[in-house]
């Protein structure tokens, strides 16, 4: 009698943290070179860890400002900008700044206003009623909850850097 050995295996689709890392930071240097281009001065965040990271991306050196960094690559594409609520959660920055790719433009949204739209799409859910946004699975990996919202009309909460 034969004896089968099963290996299971997964692909993961999960994209490491030293993987992602490149890709976000490329977007914080895009946005470090528009506010340079508007004669803001900014810095990057200097933190070594996840955590830190986590808090804000770029600094605005005279005001303090803190950025919070997104490129959502299909935003141009799928009509909708995609919210990760984990991100919004651990940041710490003034503003939520969107980098989408068509048309090409920096979006500048302030966190308060963010946080508003998520709890009151929130509220919606928790009372049965049909939430203005659609909660659904994206980001890079697709395992983390987020929000998804029109880009026409996220557009209008923002202005543009």
């Amino acid at each position: 009698m034969e004896s089968s050995t099963r290996t299971k295996t997964t692909k993961s689709v999960t994209p490491r943290f030293s993987e992602a890392f490149p890709i976000g930071r490329a977007a914080e240097l895009r946005l470090q070179e528009k506010l340079a281009w508007q004669g803001i001065e900014s810095v990057l965040n200097p933190c070594i860890t996840l955590a830190g990271l986590r808090l804000w991306d770029v600094a605005e050196i005279y005001s303090g400002i803190k950025h919070e960094v997104k490129d959502d690559l299909k935003a141009g594409t799928t009509g909708n900008v995609f919210i990760e609520h984990r991100a919004i959660i651990h940041s710490r920055a003034d503003f939520l700044d969107y980098e989408v790719i068509e048309p090409y433009r920096f979006l500048k949204c302030p966190l308060s206003v963010v946080i508003s739209l998520l709890v009151a799409n929130q509220r919606a859910i928790k009372k049965g009623w049909r939430p203005p946004y659609r909660q659904v699975r994206g980001g890079d990996d697709l395992r983390y909850l987020g929000t998804l919202v029109p880009l026409k009309e996220y557009s209008k909460m923002c202005q543009p850097i």
